[in-house]
């Protein structure tokens, strides 16, 4: 059976999106081959636009991952998951500044959430903003002051 008539025979899931998680580079660029199809023919499709881009950055092809990404997140604006992906994409493209503005706007979707802090941390220690980075080292000191990074972090924070 052709591709094209897989695509309208096999519905776009969740559960199809967390497949790839379990498969070799080999099947990846099969599955990558499926789900593009899937993004021209379902447009509105926030999750096949994630996926298409989480298979693409496994791939390398980052340029295509972050338009995947920013597909995704023009259906999707509330996960924050997805920015630090498409930042994590930025970093591997060496653009840190754009990691540094989603991570930024992830925080402000998320203000306390200890991932998303800890991430514009590592950003900031990037782009060397030091203040930036002590402001999101305050916040992840005060919401989970366990967190074992703080003090490596203030070490690397306090060498900018």
């Amino acid at each position: 059976m052709k591709l094209s008539k897989l695509v309208h025979v096999i519905p776009v899931s969740n559960n199809i999106v967390a497949l790839y998680h379990s498969i070799n580079i080999k099947t990846v660029f099969v599955s990558s081959k499926f789900l593009g199809h899937l993004d021209v023919l379902d447009k509105n499709n926030a999750s096949a636009h994630r996926s298409l881009g989480r298979l693409q950055a496994v791939k390398g092809d980052l340029k295509s991952a972050e338009q995947s990404y920013l597909k995704f997140l023009a259906l999707e604006r509330t996960n924050i998951n997805a920015y630090l992906e498409l930042a994590e994409v930025y970093l591997q493209l060496e653009e840190a500044p754009k990691a540094f503005a989603l991570a930024d706007q992830a925080s402000g979707l998320e203000p306390a959430n200890p991932k998303v802090l800890d991430f514009l941390i590592e950003v900031s220690i990037i782009t060397r903003d030091r203040q930036a980075a002590l402001k999101a080292w305050r916040l992840l000191h005060e919401v989970n002051p366990e967190n074992q990074k703080l003090d490596e972090f203030k070490e690397r924070i306090d060498k900018l």
